[in-house]
């Protein structure tokens, strides 16, 4: 796993656990209930004048009710929600770190479970001896989430300290994650792709590649986790071709049910299409006149694109995710592979084919 899918986990657990939640609100009233009354009965108990303790048992009965009450006014289908979306996240948690100590997170899990049945049995029956079973659980739980939320901040911290880069004004970052595990060549041929992506936008858009080049900020393998920084624009026009041919192969996979559908001549004039609205986009009208090097580019690019993306059914870009369904995935994989480079054949030099 890398350390950009690690982060993944821990912003989401710091977010199902913000101090914002409803979910650690409604905990927080009930464990703070339950611990207010605790001390209240213990002063009942140590009471040795019979007014004084039929005082203060009556002063805790009358506490308790406005405890419930309080908690009565938190909407439940949303701590449901909430509760249900921690448990999914540390189940992701706990899948992708199966190989490893799990201590915490499986306490945290395990009484996340008992506060939930208690929920459920609270909500059901409606007694007080329910309701007290529930922020017993809560006064459990509240301190766990409140040391998980700390801790995770600052492993966050952490690892955004061990990872500093310098941010140039002239540019910006492209992160690309690919969940499939990868090879050696597979790393490296990717690494390749977006270097070439990149300096062939360079020459298209008359950016000097020795004054801008493609940083390298961080690689990660196992699955791959790649991110560089480069001349903003152009950054930003390889990006959005990533994301147009991502689109294009799964889109087209799921409407033919198979990539073997999708002929050269449909990809090739494709990334003709889209190479030429980015480059008008930019206002970069030089290679539109010149329709043998906007092949030629496009032709390029195709090249590279089919190698970083062919073969790749998980794929984020920056922090957008594009996926194809669990079931296809594994035809997606062989068919999409028949796309790489090797059978792609050149543009014809005339629009209609001469």
């Amino acid at each position: 796993m890398t350390s950009y899918r690690f982060n993944q986990h821990l912003e989401a657990l710091v977010e199902v656990t913000s101090t914002e939640s409803v979910l650690t609100k409604y905990v927080f009233i009930l464990a703070r209930g339950y611990d207010q009354i605790t001390s209240d009965l213990t002063s009942v108990l140590s009471s040795r004048n019979r007014t004084m303790y039929s005082k203060r048992q009556q002063d805790t009965q009358e506490q308790f009710a406005e405890f419930r009450k309080h908690a009565e006014t938190f909407p439940m289908g949303q701590v449901f929600h909430e509760v249900i979306r921690v448990k999914e996240v540390l189940d992701e948690m706990q899948k992708d770190f199966a190989d490893a100590s799990d201590a915490f997170i499986g306490a945290f899990r395990k009484q996340l479970d008992d506060f939930y049945a208690a929920l459920e049995q609270c909500v059901r029956g409606g007694e007080d001896q329910a309701f007290v079973s529930l922020m017993m659980e809560a006064h459990h739980l509240y301190p766990m989430m409140t040391t998980a939320r700390q801790l995770f901040r600052m492993v966050r911290r952490g690892l955004e300290r061990r990872n500093p880069v310098e941010e140039r004004a002239d540019e910006a970052g492209l992160a690309l994650v690919f969940e499939m595990p990868q090879t050696y060549e597979g790393v490296v041929g990717k690494l390749a792709s977006v270097q070439n992506a990149y300096e062939e936008l360079c020459r298209l858009m008359q950016v000097s590649i020795l004054d801008h080049p493609l940083r390298l900020v961080k690689v990660e393998t196992g699955s791959l986790w790649l991110s560089v920084r480069g001349h903003a624009e152009v950054v930003r026009m390889l990006t959005s071709l990533i994301e147009r041919f991502t689109t294009f192969l799964q889109h087209r996979f799921s409407i033919k049910g198979k990539a073997a559908d999708i002929s050269e001549r449909v990809i090739a004039t494709q990334s003709l299409i889209n190479l030429a609205d980015e480059l008008e986009i930019a206002g970069v009208t030089a290679p539109l006149e010149d329709e043998a090097t906007l092949k030629q580019a496009a032709l390029t690019l195709r090249r590279e694109l089919t190698t970083l993306l062919a073969g790749e059914p998980i794929v984020r870009v920056n922090d957008v995710l594009y996926e194809v369904e669990e079931a296809a995935r594994e035809q997606y994989i062989e068919q999409t592979r028949r796309l790489m480079p090797g059978r792609i054949q050149p543009y014809p030099l005339s629009r209609h084919g001469s």
